[in-house]
């Protein structure tokens, strides 16, 4: 058993199946940060300890059974039940979370972030009391998933005309910002009580933390272009486009991140050179065929037109 599975196992065994939750919470790091995206986010020991007391204080009927559990690097991913007991009546009351939790060393965890719907949440603990469910009945143990649970996805609040059209509208604003490195118009689009979560830099709530954030991150980086194609009705990833660019840092240099598109005048992008930053636009519509080559410490990316296909990697 590797050091992270022998990690996960004792979270599970204190967690989810012992209850034991000022137990569990030694578990985390003293720095750790935990991130239930319907509640808040928790800094640090104490602050979790008072969370999840509070928080399984209203419900310790709750039992947890994990469908699935995956790991990658120092993630964790978690697919987990919340199951509270029959009251009676021959029913199953129970709703899924992910968790994200992040591997810190020496058997404890430094971050975590749960996903689930609330409104589902809400619509179980609300059947569950009107059935008769009590604080005070026993915590059923074996429950595992519910057969066939698939409930209907919500209405959305916002037609998708609507949402399409303000989304342009962000970008245009991002556009002018990067223009003019004014980013007041783009901060103000936000509502009062947004929440950004940029993963490397935390979670900014409300628009003045959201606006502080974006004029000091980007002030470094008056030049950097955001282009992007939104994805089709097929749900094809939403981030295509253009190569971005990144111009003024290290000695001036410009680094340029080709990805390869379907888009026909995307594909003619034939070669970049990332040292000097020079695009080499291509002609006709034969494939092409990525070609490496190193001069010194300079690696230099070229393309060779190969008539009837896209070809392969070759170095050189």
């Amino acid at each position: 058993m590797s050091e992270i599975d022998a990690a996960l196992a004792e979270y599970l065994r204190r967690g989810a199946y012992g209850l034991d939750w000022d137990s569990w919470v030694e578990m985390f790091t003293e720095d750790a940060v935990y991130e239930e995206h319907h509640l808040g986010v928790f800094h640090g020991r104490d602050e979790i300890r008072q969370w999840i007391r509070s928080t399984m204080g209203q419900f310790p009927t709750m039992s947890f059974d994990t469908e699935w559990t995956l790991i990658d690097g120092d993630r964790v991913a978690m697919y987990v039940w919340n199951n509270l007991p029959d009251p009676g009546t021959g029913k199953r009351y129970g709703f899924v979370n992910t968790s994200i939790l992040t591997y810190g060393g020496d058997g404890l965890f430094s971050a975590q972030a749960d996903f689930y719907n609330p409104a589902d949440a809400e619509r179980v603990m609300g059947e569950w009391i009107t059935d008769g469910g009590r604080r005070h009945l026993p915590v059923q143990h074996g429950l595992g998933g519910i057969d066939g649970w698939a409930p209907d996805p919500p209405t959305p609040a916002h037609s998708r005309d609507e949402v399409e059209s303000e989304f342009h509208a962000y970008r245009e604003r991002a556009n002018r910002a990067v223009a003019t490195g004014d980013w007041n118009e783009w901060a103000d689009q936000f509502t009062t009580d947004a929440r950004y979560r940029e993963h490397h830099f935390g979670t900014f709530t409300g628009q003045d933390e959201i606006r502080a954030w974006i004029t000091g991150v980007m002030k470094p980086f008056p030049t950097m272009e955001f282009p992007l194609q939104v994805g089709d009705d097929r749900r094809q990833p939403g981030l295509r486009g253009d190569p971005q660019r990144v111009a003024g840092a290290g000695r001036g240099r410009r680094l340029l991140r080709l990805r390869r598109q379907r888009h026909p005048a995307l594909r003619r992008r034939r070669a970049v050179e990332l040292r000097g930053g020079r695009v080499q636009p291509g002609r006709g519509r034969a494939g092409h065929r990525r070609v490496g080559r190193r001069r010194g410490r300079a690696a230099v990316l070229r393309t060779r037109t190969v008539a009837g296909g896209t070809g392969g990697t070759t170095p050189r």
